[in-house]
């Protein structure tokens, strides 16, 4: 409803001379002596009252009051209705979240944790397909694609949870260091990598090397005869086989086949980050881990290229020390076959960690 400075098109701040005029204006187009016409009538009486109100000082100041107060009620209304519609959609979106939740969400961190990749990316597109804005199924494709060492999709898709679930810590974290990152990956210079690759792999292998040589050489007595794993173990041997250990990791690292050492640790999803459970199950044996890293790889499209490289560089260390401990007696090469492993991942996880932390 239209009030009366709009009856008679001036602004509130109009003269009394302006209220007079707008009125005559009016009136000699829709005065009853002019037009009979029912809409001229109203037209006429509208503009009179309005008139009779804007006219008198004391009636239009207190008409001004009015309607002041009428538009602050006006604009508090509209805004309690936004806000009612905004916490209504909210309340539609957590009962969807919720929806969901019931079933779906459980049975993706299921299939998450026990390492079912393509499974639970499958069941988290349905998800998605149901309920564009599910932050779990975003988090869920980011693990996936994190395992395989995609950052690219790891960080659209670690955005897009802390997006729709903006009170998630974990998933703001992963975001952020998704991004990190991969703009650390972005800062590294290929022609550098080329160039210093040959060098530090080189460096690398001549460790390795020059370590079970030694082993050989010294020719020490066996160090833990009460261990029955390891009880033809020298000292030397489980010496060397740390400082090995840790030349694969440093060296892989500086030469730039490894990826940044963030991008494999922590999780929002699972229990724990698959680069974790490697290494606890590569702690107990080397060779468990390798087959459980091999059987998940092709059952789940999962083999990630730096861990992929950090597996291969410790298998070949493990086969030259097995060879230099042939050269000790059979039992000492048999034992570093099987538990050598053991030693040559762990240092050399260390190794890239500390190689990495040192690029940054």
């Amino acid at each position: 409803m239209r009030d009366h400075y709009e009856t008679l098109g001036i602004s509130e701040t109009a003269t009394a001379e302006e209220v007079r005029s707008a009125f005559r204006k009016i009136a000699r187009e829709h005065h009853p002596d002019v037009s009979s016409s029912h809409e001229s009538k109203d037209a006429f009486l509208q503009a009179k009252e309005a008139y009779e109100v804007l006219s008198d000082p004391d009636r239009r100041r207190t008409y001004d009051l009015s309607l002041g107060h009428s538009r602050q009620s006006e604009a508090n209304r509209r805004r309690a209705q936004e806000q009612s519609s905004e916490k209504a959609k909210r309340r539609m979106q957590q009962a969807s979240e919720e929806r969901v939740s019931s079933a779906e969400v459980l049975r993706m961190s299921m299939l998450l944790n026990s390492h079912r990749f393509r499974e639970a990316e499958a069941v988290a597109r349905e998800v998605l397909r149901i309920e564009p804005k599910s932050a779990v199924a975003y988090a869920t494709l980011a693990e996936a694609a994190k395992v395989r060492g995609d950052l690219d999709s790891a960080a659209r898709y670690f955005a897009y949870a802390a997006q729709y679930a903006p009170d998630n810590r974990l998933y703001r974290e992963r975001s952020v260091e998704a991004q990190a990152a991969l703009e650390r990956r972005a800062q590294n210079d290929p022609q550098r990598i080329q160039r210093n690759a040959p060098i530090a792999i080189g460096g690398g292998l001549f460790v390795v090397l020059a370590s079970s040589l030694y082993v050989v050489l010294a020719a020490e007595p066996p160090a833990f005869p009460s261990v029955r794993p390891i009880a033809a173990w020298p000292m030397s041997l489980l010496f060397m086989l740390v400082v090995a250990g840790l030349s694969v990791g440093v060296s892989l690292s500086i030469a730039g086949v490894l990826d940044v050492y963030d991008a494999n640790r922590g999780s929002a999803v699972m229990r724990v980050a698959p680069a974790t459970a490697l290494g606890a199950v590569a702690i107990v044996n080397f060779w468990v881990a390798l087959a459980f890293y091999v059987l998940v790889g092709m059952t789940q499209n999962a083999f990630n290229a730096s861990m992929s490289r950090l597996m291969g560089g410790v298998f070949g260390a493990l086969m030259v020390f097995t060879v230099a401990a042939w050269n000790l007696n059979s039992e000492a090469a048999t034992q570093t076959l099987v538990w050598g492993g053991n030693v040559l991942y762990i240092a050399a996880a260390v190794g890239w960690f500390v190689a990495d932390s040192l690029k940054r």
